[in-house]
């Protein structure tokens, strides 16, 4: 695989809405001086997403993402990534793709499609995260051929646990959604809420499978 990017110390390579809630911050990180973190609201819970930006990654079918995450306070936080996504200008969040959205009790891989989330897999942690730790964690998907030439999207959801990765969700999908898009942008997904719970997410990873 190619890598695309890592670290969080700008915002340049990245898309996103204006007036969207995270910024880089120096409070807390993995990798100094910053990291990215979402901000207060004022309105409770509203969840934000940032693409790589076309010039580096306009069309990603097949590849990983690695990344740190941290939420300050419980309950609530939350942060994941979006892959395959479809929309060429954010001005909602995202209407078609898929995303892995982690959380305290929980991991789920989920599909949005015209905008309707389905969950596919859940996987809870027992027991649940906790808050002001960095969790580091890997997301693989890539498309498989099978002996009958049936297509399939292998999605693997990793986290690491003293130094191995552990598989949470191994799943084959038959779906195989926009596997022949050429748009299909990937990024982060972050869930901004009110002060004190702040989610932050750093050195992560983006590569393409050549």
């Amino acid at each position: 695989m190619d890598k695309l990017i890592t670290k969080h110390h700008s915002l340049i390579d990245w898309d996103y809405r204006v007036g969207a809630y995270f910024e880089i911050a120096a409070t807390h990180y993995v990798s100094p001086p910053t990291s990215i973190r979402t901000q207060d609201t004022g309105v409770g819970g509203k969840m934000e997403a940032i693409y790589l930006k076309e010039a580096l990654a306009a069309c990603v079918p097949d590849g990983q993402i690695i990344n740190y995450f941290l939420m300050t306070d419980l309950p609530g936080g939350g942060l994941g990534v979006l892959y395959r996504v479809q929309d060429i200008v954010y001005i909602t969040y995202p209407q078609d793709c898929y995303n892995v959205h982690v959380r305290a009790p929980d991991c789920r891989l989920r599909k949005f499609v015209g905008g309707a989330v389905t969950t596919i897999r859940t996987y809870n942690f027992v027991p649940a995260l906790s808050a002001l730790h960095w969790y580091r964690f890997r997301y693989t998907f890539y498309q498989i051929i099978a002996a009958d030439f049936s297509r399939y999207l292998k999605h693997l959801i990793d986290w690491e646990v003293d130094g191995e990765w552990v598989n949470l969700i191994d799943y084959d999908d038959p779906l195989n959604l926009w596997a022949d898009s050429e748009i299909n942008r990937l990024g982060l997904n972050l869930l901004a809420q009110d002060d004190p719970r702040y989610n932050h997410a750093d050195d992560t990873q983006i590569w393409e499978r050549a």
